[in-house]
């Protein structure tokens, strides 16, 4: 006994057209979810507009990244500090674990933001970052170019500690000059001395 082949009126199967479509659905369905799956790790989530949790709003951030700083005024108040715009944070991209911190995007510095970003599987509470140019990713918007082309090293210092509130805080220290450079080969130094105190996103 053979199984009966129903053929539409131009002479396809119609069985085959529908294993046809039934393979081109899964597939659909499978680049969709990996895409999905992808864009949790974008280098972008976190860097311009972090979630506004308990920590940010009471963690006392800051910055000074070239002529950008926060907070800016001479005797700046706990809100002050608060208001400042900078994190910390572990993430995966391309199905690699990555550490980096970003500041801007505040009030004191809406057109300004710092990002940086190299592979690793934590972030560590105390001790020396030093890795080559090719090892890490740095853009910085200054509101009027975008630097993303470098050749010096990142050697930084990172150290764990508490803010005057008591929520953990993360020191990043640069310590050495590290120089940007846009399409247009203008430049953007971050100098050796210049430091961060961020907060870790997500907590």
């Amino acid at each position: 006994m053979f199984l009966s082949k129903i053929e539409d009126s131009h002479g396809v199967n119609i069985n085959m057209r529908k294993i046809f479509y039934l393979t081109i659905s899964i597939l659909i369905t499978a680049i969709t979810f990996s895409c999905n799956n992808s864009s949790g790790s974008s280098v972008t989530t976190g860097y311009t507009d972090p979630v506004f949790t308990t920590v940010k709003t009471q963690a006392r951030k800051s910055y000074t990244i070239g002529s950008f700083a926060c907070p800016t005024s001479g005797s700046p108040t706990d809100a002050d500090y608060k208001a400042c715009g900078a994190i910390i944070y572990t993430g995966t991209l391309s199905d690699a674990a990555y550490v980096g911190f970003a500041t801007g995007k505040d009030s004191t510095n809406p057109d300004f933001n710092l990002k940086i970003y190299w592979n690793a599987g934590s972030i560590q509470t105390s001790g020396t970052v030093n890795i080559d140019s090719s090892s890490y990713t740095v853009q910085i918007n200054d509101g009027a170019h975008i630097y993303t082309a470098k050749t010096n090293p990142l050697n930084i210092t990172i150290s764990a500690g508490t803010d005057s509130n008591s929520v953990v805080v993360y020191t990043i220290t640069f310590n050495s000059n590290i120089t940007v450079y846009d399409e247009e080969s203008n430049p953007f130094t971050i100098n050796s001395g210049n430091s961060v105190v961020a907060y870790k996103w997500p907590e």
